[in-house]
């Protein structure tokens, strides 16, 4: 049953990214990139498994479940267009709208400290992503803190943490590949959200 669920989820988590391709982007996908997507798909139904097996609960599920979802399509546009799109991250913070809705009705006197604790989360998060924005000299995208931005407020700072570093290593790794196969220099600028996409998966399964 629950690879069932899994399989299920990754489908739909991958069904809406490459919608949102197709509709909002207008991107044809190649041969290899169809392969892509068939290889996020497994690697989202391993993540669903895993925390499946943790014991997630059904929030829990759909706001990981959505956040991933935004990563994917987010991953997609940056690798070939390298920019975060505004509309992503207008979807993660009406996604979050409905749950905070959900919330409400069923936990009315919990409902403004769990608010509270996500902004005050989201903030930080914000703020200190930025001052890296700043530190690096825009190494780091606005768009790539925009979407960490949504990661926090959706699964909290442990995960965005988690997210971003596993992400931060993956990132080195490839650059460190690139350079040595002289496939770019040492002022290329990767995407970043495809590597936040890898970090968030990491994140989920570990």
């Amino acid at each position: 049953m629950e690879i069932c669920i899994a399989v299920c989820a990754a489908l739909a988590c991958t069904g809406l990214a490459l919608v949102y391709l197709y509709v909002g982007k207008k991107c044809k996908l190649s041969g290899g990139e169809w392969l892509i997507a068939v290889a996020a798909c497994a690697a989202a139904a391993f993540a669903v498994f895993r925390l499946e097996q943790k014991g997630t609960d059904v929030t829990g599920m759909v706001k990981i479940l959505w956040v991933l979802t935004l990563m994917l399509a987010a991953g997609w546009v940056d690798a070939r267009e390298k920019i975060v799109p505004n509309q992503l991250i207008l979807l993660g913070l009406a996604g979050r709208g409905l749950i905070y809705i959900a919330e409400l009705l069923s936990d009315p006197s919990g409902f403004g400290m769990l608010v509270l604790r996500d902004l005050a989360g989201t903030g930080i998060t914000v703020a200190a992503l930025l001052l890296i924005v700043f530190v690096s000299r825009s190494a780091m995208g606005f768009g790539d803190v925009k979407l960490l931005g949504v990661v926090s407020l959706f699964c909290g700072l442990s995960w965005t943490y988690s997210c971003f570093l596993y992400g931060l290593i993956a990132a080195a790794l490839a650059s460190v590949y690139l350079l040595v196969v002289k496939k770019a220099g040492r002022k290329y600028q990767i995407a970043f959200a495809p590597y936040l996409l890898a970090g968030y998966l990491i994140t989920a399964v570990l």
